[in-house]
């Protein structure tokens, strides 16, 4: 009796021995895993790419942090090139003008992978990027009350085509690249304008800008903007009187109120027809 006591006692310790082991053991685990995790076990790479270039040598820089080995893809079809996340700069030859996308790979001690693409633009580096000499707007009566002329001019080089934007409800005026741009142009409302010409010459670009201000007339003001409509072949001095009836609404209750009169050529003289804008 005494025999099967002990041999009862003995099974039972046994019992909450390996229970007790396997408790340790857990605790010890979830302990370990933690540690692992947060210690061992190593953070994604982050790759940080940025570019330089000249004509079609490109050079990158590489700013990324972590990771233990890694590729970089030129996007050119060129076979991968193995990188060491510690490598500062690349240098790649690209072999046409183009758009790529250079990818860099790179991956930690226990294989997780992390990339970014960069899109690389490569211009001709046999066009010439256009250049503008300033841009001048000089008013042509004093005050720049409205309606208010300016000449505008500058110089370009190395252009194929410019556009200009006169900053009011105008379209842009596209124009050839001529190297010398001699305008006038007339704002006939109050206000501030942004005057930008846009120079291009394949996939280059250069814009430059100038800002106007265009005053209101005072009170009483009367002001006169003679345009011609068409090109003359000969020109004559001449004067007409020219009355012109023009009234408000009676809705008007501003100071001044413009209006557009015109004035046709005379009969079997070549001579350009002429608008007086009157306001």
């Amino acid at each position: 009796m005494g025999e099967k006591r002990s041999g009862r006692l003995a099974g039972w310790l046994k019992t909450l021995g390996g229970t007790v082991a396997g408790l340790v053991s857990g605790v010890v685990m979830m302990y370990v895993t933690g540690f692992v995790n947060n210690v061992v076990k190593p953070a994604k790479p982050v790759p940080i790419l940025s570019y330089d270039r000249e004509n079609l040598t490109v050079t990158f820089h590489n700013r990324s942090t972590g990771g233990s080995s890694g590729y970089l893809d030129f996007g050119d079809g060129s076979p991968l090139e193995p990188i060491s996340p510690k490598q500062e700069l690349f240098t790649h030859s690209y072999p046409t003008p183009g758009d790529y996308s250079a990818r860099i790979t790179l991956r930690n001690l226990i294989g997780e992978e992390t990339e970014r693409t960069l899109a690389v633009h490569l211009d001709n580096p046999n066009v010439a990027p256009p250049q503008i000499d300033g841009l001048e707007v000089v008013p042509l009566s004093p005050g720049s009350f409205a309606p208010a002329t300016f000449r505008i001019t500058t110089k370009v080089k190395n252009a194929q085509l410019c556009v200009w934007d006169l900053g009011d409800e105008r379209p842009m005026e596209i124009c050839d690249g001529a190297s010398a741009q001699d305008r006038l142009v007339t704002f006939k409302q109050a206000g501030g304008y942004v005057i930008k010409l846009a120079a291009t010459n394949g996939a280059q670009a250069k814009e430059i800008s100038e800002i106007v201000t265009v005053n209101e007339p005072p009170r009483g003001t009367v002001a006169a903007v003679l345009t011609i409509i068409d090109q003359a072949v000969r020109f004559e001095r001449t004067e007409s009187p020219y009355t012109f009836g023009v009234s408000p609404p009676p809705s008007w209750t501003g100071d001044s109120y413009p209006f557009d009169c015109g004035t046709p050529p005379r009969p079997g003289r070549e001579l350009a027809d002429v608008r007086l804008v009157i306001g």
